[in-house]
């Protein structure tokens, strides 16, 4: 993992910049006064200024907890937060405007319009953006077949060759 902080406010699913402008709007949180948070829990009455956040408190007080987005249940609080970064894509590319939930997935994407193949194939002269692309085409080199269809034995390089051969023949 690398050092880089986070700088995405899980309070109110809002990406900063750089770190003094999420300081800044960590603080922003404290100031906010009461009669402004309009989002009441429908369980104790506690007040929220996002409704988002009012959704995840009210959460805490049901045992089985469940995403609003996609319906999947959780035992705690903080396995339903992490699991809502899924949902919450911060990192937008300035480029071609897709969004990333992952720093790391965005990071990789950036690499398409940069043109960097930093993984280079052990056989050949062929590079790629990710190490999984430069395993998957190493395959071709070594012979390497992982996917194997459970009727007729048959081995595929990719798991999509072995998805469309079931379809086809079986």
């Amino acid at each position: 993992m690398d050092n880089i902080p986070d700088l995405f406010c899980y309070s109110c699913f809002v990406y900063q910049e750089n770190i003094d402008s999420y300081n800044w709007h960590m603080i922003s949180h404290s100031f906010i006064d009461d009669n402004e948070k309009t989002f009441i829990c429908k369980y104790c009455d506690k007040k929220f200024f996002i409704e988002i956040i009012k959704d995840i408190h009210e959460y805490s007080h049901n045992e089985a907890m469940s995403c609003k987005y996609c319906g999947k249940c959780f035992g705690d609080i903080s396995s339903i937060i992490n699991h809502k970064k899924d949902h919450i894509k911060p990192f937008k590319c300035g480029n071609c405007g897709r969004e990333f939930s992952r720093k790391s997935e965005f990071q990789v994407h950036e690499r398409v319009h940069t043109g960097i193949r930093p993984y280079k194939c052990r056989y050949c002269e062929k590079c790629f953006t990710n190490t999984t692309n430069v395993i998957i085409h190493e395959r071709i080199h070594t012979g390497i077949k992982p996917y194997r269809c459970y009727k007729c034995g048959k081995d595929f390089t990719h798991k999509s060759n072995l998805k469309i051969h079931i379809q086809r023949h079986h």
